[in-house]
């Protein structure tokens, strides 16, 4: 299984699509963002992954994500956003995988 593993976005639509068209091109099988999309509008930019992808897209929320909800009602339309926003943990690939921005002491 591929992963392509992304953060830090800050609605740079240049370097989102240039990532965006890297991961179609090389068949990844799943994204994960760590967080740092910043506005709800980027996800027409990620709507360009693949389908396929897309089932497979996962993410959390960094420091810099204002506009919590409205990230959750458009973006959430195709990321699997984590329920509480800042940790998520996945099984990809028969592997547990941790994902945050920033964690807190406590979960490392």
């Amino acid at each position: 299984m591929k992963i392509a593993v992304i953060s830090d976005t800050h609605d740079h639509m240049n370097n989102i699509l240039e990532a965006v068209s890297i991961i179609n091109e090389r068949n990844i099988d799943a994204v994960i963002h760590c967080g740092d999309y910043v506005a709800p509008f980027v996800k027409k930019w990620f709507d360009k992954l693949n389908d396929s992808i897309k089932k497979n897209f996962f993410g959390v929320f960094g420091n810099n994500d204002g506009e919590r909800l409205f990230l959750k009602q458009n973006l959430g339309q195709i990321c699997q956003l984590a329920q509480n926003g800042h940790e998520l943990i996945l099984e990809l690939g028969g592997k547990r995988i941790f994902v945050s921005h920033m964690p807190k002491q406590k979960t490392i």
